[in-house]
């Protein structure tokens, strides 16, 4: 088994500093790690990247910075903030659920709103959308998933017939605030999201919210609005947030998600 192995370096804290760095103070997450050995690291992040993480440990005078290299580490904890009361449930290709405030797409994009950020991602990413607000911790997309046909040949566009599920297939083309746009039989027709109860694009091979065998490379990052599987993250000091870089069809994808937005790093 590898040994932690931890460097300390001594920061001596200045009497001075300018006033927009203190009005930032305080704004690092706090984590606990815990390493593939078992012992366990407190303190206020201070940079985390692909190959290690730095923190540091107020609990000292002076204050003592601790680097571990990522290999090293099992998991990180965080303190997050609650999620809203209620939001969209989206299913990314790789498995991912994440609750999210609002959500649209063109294209070749997704733009999915959780508080004041908007994560970009390639639309292909996103398998499909529930469309009926839907409670944190509640992370199905309300039964019409289970009910999807079993080979379809185009995109899916779910309404709710009474006590039964409507599945209509036509190719979906865009998603507005206030409209799912489709093309049916040649024609351009926009719909209601109100009349809609989900949306899934066509994924040959892929049926919508099937288990996905994690990726040994992935990190697992969990969330009050969900778990996203991703392929690195780190921390971003100067806007203060997660840089997240998903695996896509193309080319690695990197996208934001806030500092508080999430709860552990999973590295196991």
């Amino acid at each position: 088994m590898h040994s932690v192995v931890i460097t300390a370096l001594v920061t001596f804290m200045t009497p001075w500093a300018p006033l927009g760095a203190a009005a930032q103070e305080g704004t690092e997450p706090s984590v606990t790690i815990t390493c593939s050995s078992g012992e366990v690291l407190q303190g206020k992040l201070v940079q985390l990247d692909d190959k290690s993480i730095s923190v540091a440990d107020d609990a000292t005078v002076p204050v003592v910075q601790r680097d571990v290299s990522v290999p090293l580490i099992r998991e990180i904890a965080l303190a997050s903030r609650s999620a809203a009361s209620e939001g969209f449930l989206i299913g990314l290709l790789n498995g991912s659920l994440l609750l999210v405030d609002a959500i649209s797409t063109n294209d070749s994009k997704a733009f999915l709103t959780i508080e004041k950020s908007v994560l970009e991602l390639p639309r292909n990413s996103i398998h499909w959308i529930g469309l009926q607000k839907t409670k944190p911790g509640v992370l199905n997309a309300g039964g019409w998933l289970e009910e999807l046909p079993e080979n379809p040949v185009a995109d899916i566009v779910v309404v709710k017939r009474d006590d039964a599920w409507q599945f209509i297939e036509c190719a979906i083309t865009e998603v507005t605030q206030d409209n799912i746009i489709v093309l049916l039989d040649g024609e351009t027709i926009p719909v209601s999201r109100k009349k809609i109860a989900g949306i899934c694009w066509l994924q040959p091979g892929r049926r919508p919210g099937e288990e996905i065998e994690p990726n040994p490379q992935e990190i697992l990052l969990t969330s009050p609005r969900g778990t996203i599987r991703c392929r690195q993250i780190s921390w971003n000091e100067t806007q203060r947030c997660w840089n997240i870089t998903f695996a896509s069809t193309k080319k690695d994808v990197t996208t934001c998600l806030p500092a508080d937005a999430l709860s552990s790093i999973d590295y196991s």
